[in-house]
This record gives C-alpha cells, structure tokens and sequence, in this order.
C-alpha cells in the first residue's frame, strides 16, 4: 500500500481503462455482426463492472482510515466529478448539434443530464454521482457487516442474479418496463460496489489471500469463463448476437466478478516483479489519467475506428484503433491536466499552484 493507496488497484484500474477501449474499438469496428467479434466484446464486458467494484473498494478504504466527514464528502466528492459531468456532456451535445444554435445546445444538455444521454460513455459518471449520493448508508452498512460479509455478499448476489435475469429474460428494456433505466441505476452494480467495499475492510487478508491462492483463483476465473462461453453459444444459436452478447444478463455475474478478482491478482504480480517495471510505470500514467482518457477516448475512437474498419481486417482494425486511441487519448489528457481547466475536464490537475511548485499528480 502507498500513501493509503492500493498499488495492485492502481493497476487493475489501467488495465481496466484499456479494457474500456478495447470493448468500444471492437464494437466501432466490427459491431458484434460475426460470431467471434460479438464473443470478443461479451468477453470484454466485464469493465464496467470492475469500474463500480474499483470505485466502492477505493473509496471505502479511503473513508476507513480517516474521520467521518460528510460534509467534508460531499463538498470534495461532488464537484470533482459533478462539474467533468456537466461539462462534458456540454462538449458531446456541441460535437453533435454544432454552435449554430445556444438555446437548442443549452436545452439539449441539460435535458441530458439526468439520463447520461449526451454520449454513450457517461452513464459511469452518472452512476458514480448516485454512488456518493448513498454512500453514507452504503458505508454503514460495509462497517456493520465487516465482521459477518458473507451474509450481506450473499444476499446481493442473489439480488444482483434476479435483477440480471429480470432484465435479460423479464421484461427486457420496454418503455413502460420497471427496468427501462436499468444500466443507469446505482443498484444495477450492487453487487460491485458491495464487493469492493468489503474487500477494502479486510485488504490485508484479502491481499495474502490473493498471493497465497492464485492458482485456485485461476480455476475459479476458468469455471465462470466456461459458463459464460457456454451461454454465449447457447445464446447466439437458439435467439441472435446482440442478445448473446448483452452484458446485464445472470451468467456475467460470476465471470465479472472473479474478471476482478484475477485482475487483483494481476495487479500485484505486476507491482511486485521487478522486470515489469515499465509495465506498471506505464499502467500507473492510465490509471492516473483514467477519467480523463475514459471521457474523451470515444471523440478519438469513433472516427479512426471508423475509417479503419474499411482499410483493414477486423481484427487488425480492432488492434490499431485501440492502440492509437489509447496513446492519443493519453497524451491530450496529459497536456489538458497540465492547465487549470485539468481538473474540472479531466478529475486530475499537475496545473502548478501559483503559490508553490508544481507536485506531480498521485495515482
């Protein structure tokens, strides 16, 4: 642990942003229209899911090792994603409509604000901002149950299976359907958050665990790999690709939650080995910059995916535009978090302070 920071975490969250990249360049390129492009991107739909997990460990852990403040909380915790909200969805309802008309921009947002509906990626910042909303409760509950976390784990997987099954086999995404917004609420990741949190109450145990145990981890990653697979298939025979590859449906559970768990054990192998040292460097720049690179990587991916969907193989495609974005979407985000817009379009500023000299940005 550094400075009251999971280090292991920092890189699960790097290689999670990649991930992110990953999903969305697959599906710029190929949409999931043949079998193995729509296996890819079911395979990579564990990343949101890791996100919340990652969200409710950090900041669990962080409100563990100080005092209760809520009203330092909240003053902190919502402008810091609360304005990038704003202001982004401000930029992607501008990429769309153009300046020509304020009033219809103006409008537009904020009637996108309440539903994330000014571009695809942001139903994450959204979420998160119900996730502050409710931690005082959800933080409570952590605490109570950290001696007996079976018992509250339990009971949210099984809500987190129903609402999955609810969602891929009830109703399904109809208007007038309980689970219209589903995705867009904090309860559709109860399960994440809830893990996270409680693993942060017992990180060293866990941390031991997870070095002691890897190879049973592995076969546990293996087991929930097999299911997912086999539903996929199942799935893409008897209905059709999109269904197969939907990521709120039962059989992503387990596999997104032990996605996670392997990247935790990813993670620490990563900060441990000595000849991995670039590696992690590298991942340490992504997870710093993830929000940043998280919002502007679609304005980047979108158009070259596009243009190298028809130049190139799928696969070859997929690989480029993933590379590129990621290395281009890095690098701005880098230059803007050097001025004094970096933390309210990006969550992270290396601005030097007038006062004083510049402190380089911690993970």
């Amino acid at each position: 642990m550094k400075s009251q920071r999971l280090m292991a975490v920092d890189m699960v969250r790097g290689l999670t942003i990649l991930g992110v990249i990953m999903v969305h360049a697959t599906w710029f390129t190929s949409e999931g229209r043949t079998l193995p492009s729509a296996y890819v991107l079911t395979l990579l739909h564990f990343t949101r899911e890791v996100f919340m997990a990652i969200t409710g460990l950090v900041l669990t852990q962080a409100m563990l090792n100080r005092p209760t403040s809520w009203q330092k909380f909240f003053r902190k915790r919502y402008p810091i994603i609360g304005i990038p909200y704003i202001l982004w969805s401000l930029i992607y309802v501008v990429r769309t409509l153009g300046w020509q008309h304020p009033g219809l921009v103006i409008t537009t947002t904020l009637s996108d604000l309440p539903t994330g509906n000014a571009a695809f990626d942001l139903y994450y910042l959204l979420i998160t901002i119900q996730f502050y909303t409710i931690f005082p409760v959800f933080f409570w509950m952590i605490r109570r149950y950290r001696e007996r976390p079976w018992r509250l784990w339990t009971t949210v997987f099984i809500f987190e299976l129903l609402l999955m099954a609810y969602d891929a086999y009830g109703l399904g995404p109809h208007p007038q359907g309980i689970n219209h917004y589903t995705g867009l609420e904090v309860w559709t990741y109860s399960l994440y958050f809830v893990s996270g949190g409680l693993l942060a109450t017992s990180w060293e145990n866990v941390s031991q665990y997870l070095r002691q145990h890897r190879l049973i981890i592995a076969s546990g990653w293996g087991l929930s790999w097999m299911m997912l697979t086999g539903v996929f298939l199942w799935t893409a025979q008897h209905k059709n690709l999109m269904t197969a590859q939907s990521v709120l449906q039962p059989a992503m559970v387990p596999y997104s939650i032990m996605t996670f768990i392997l990247l935790l054990v990813a993670g620490q192998m990563i900060t441990e080995a000595v000849k991995w040292g670039w590696v992690s460097r590298l991942l340490r720049q992504f997870s710093t910059f993830s929000l940043g690179i998280y919002l502007i990587h679609p304005m980047i991916l979108e158009p070259l995916a596009s243009w190298a969907s028809t130049q190139m193989p799928w696969p070859i495609a997929d690989i480029f535009s993933v590379i590129v974005t990621a290395s281009v979407s890095l690098g701005i985000i880098r230059m803007i978090s050097r001025t004094r817009l970096g933390l309210w379009l990006t969550g992270r500023s290396t601005a030097p302070s007038p006062k004083r000299a510049p402190v380089p940005a911690l993970p």
